[in-house]
């Protein structure tokens, strides 16, 4: 993968960047498990080498493999390429490994702004139930 990182080949090999095959890259969307559309949607999405990419629920119906592959390749790229996500889910635990910054919403409002390391020390309800939720818990 590190030698798909680099510029000058990037763009040829942007599909194993993210855990495809070159083989997937003939195949059509109905061939494809969910976890590989995935993939090809943020292979598609780097592919114009993007400062920020907007990933709405990028993991939601994905088993929890293929969940932790894909937030390591979005971490990777970030940290190689310098991408920057606008990443919206209700998974705490994705947010965590991606975010630096964390706004929780409520009624279409940020109800709080926080670094990612003073998340689970958030006081505002819709926030604690959201935490709570993702850890198991109950508000």
């Amino acid at each position: 993968m590190s030698e798909c990182l680099n510029k000058k080949r990037f763009r040829r090999c942007r599909f194993e960047v993210v855990g495809l095959r070159s083989e997937d890259t003939n195949k059509k969307p109905q061939q494809l498990s969910g976890g590989q559309l995935q993939r090809v949607n943020i292979a598609r999405a780097i592919a114009l080498e993007p400062k920020l990419i907007v990933l709405n629920e990028p993991l939601s119906s994905l088993d929890m493999v293929v969940q932790k592959q894909i937030l390591f390749h979005l971490k990777k790229l970030k940290e190689k390429k310098g991408l920057s996500y606008l990443f919206i889910s209700h998974d705490v635990f994705a947010v965590s490994v991606l975010a630096d910054q964390v706004a929780v919403l409520d009624g279409g409002q940020i109800v709080e702004n926080t670094g990612i390391s003073h998340l689970l020390s958030c006081s505002h309800p819709s926030s604690r139930r959201l935490i709570d939720a993702s850890l198991g818990g109950t508000s």
